[in-house]
Order: structure tokens, then C-alpha cells, then sequence
């Protein structure tokens, strides 16, 4: 998968797919991770984490790079079997995550990343 982000606009293509890209004298382009699935959305940690949202498969992901070298070094499952997640953000350390019906709060996620836990409802009358 090769995601870019720039000025809060993102294009994803799967790695299988012929991309024509040109990119400014400065700037680079790289492929930070794949075999994702079929992610749907991205939420970026204050820590650097890259969070990823699967609508088909119901899961969150967290990629980290922890050597700093611009590849996906560690993953891990934040959640599994939900309810199509449609929407994940980061705010103030924790990760939110809206399914069909609910919002999930994961509290300060960064730091429990190999033990995130289920997720707390925050609310639950989303219209299904």
C-alpha cells in the first residue's frame, strides 16, 4: 500500500496498481508499509505511530517505525472484530474509533500498544 499525505488531502493506491506520481525537485516519495488489506483510514499518534483502519475486515492496526529509518518495523492489532470502522482519529493520546454504531475510546494508546485492551464506548447511537 503506498499512502501519501500532504496538506490533509490523502491518496492511497495498492501496490499492485501503476501509479504516475511527480514529485517536486525537494521532496521525496517511499513506501512506508504494505500488505495492509483493505485500509480505509489513517490516524497519526503524536508519537509517530501511524494507526489504520480496515472497513472490511474490522480491524485497527498501528505501524511503527522505531529505528527511525522510514519503514514499518512493528505492527500491531489495536482491534479486531468490529463493527465496520468508518472513522479512526488521535486526540490528546487517545484513539478514537467509530463503528457502524458506536464510538470506541482507546485511552493513552501509544503506551499500550501490545496490550491496548477492548476499547471503551464513549457513545452509541450512531445511526446504523
Amino acid at each position: 500500500m503506498f499512502a501519501m499525505v500532504a496538506s490533509g488531502v490523502a491518496l492511497t493506491v495498492r501496490a499492485e496498481q501503476p501509479i504516475m506520481i511527480t514529485v517536486t525537485k525537494g521532496f521525496g516519495l517511499s513506501l512506508y508499509a504494505s500488505d495492509l488489506g483493505d485500509a480505509k483510514q489513517m490516524a497519526l499518534g503524536d508519537e509517530g505511530t501511524l494507526f489504520v483502519g480496515s472497513y472490511k475486515s474490522g480491524s485497527i492496526q498501528a505501524l511503527a517505525d522505531s529505528n527511525a529509518d522510514g519503514r514499518v518495523d512493528k505492527r500491531y492489532v489495536v482491534a479486531k472484530g468490529l463493527e465496520y470502522p468508518e472513522a479512526i482519529a488521535f486526540y490528546k493520546g487517545d484513539l478514537y474509533v467509530a463503528e457502524e454504531e458506536r464510538i470506541l475510546r482507546f485511552v493513552d494508546i501509544e503506551n499500550r500498544l501490545r496490550r491496548p485492551g477492548r476499547g471503551k464506548e464513549v457513545y452509541d447511537r450512531l445511526p446504523g
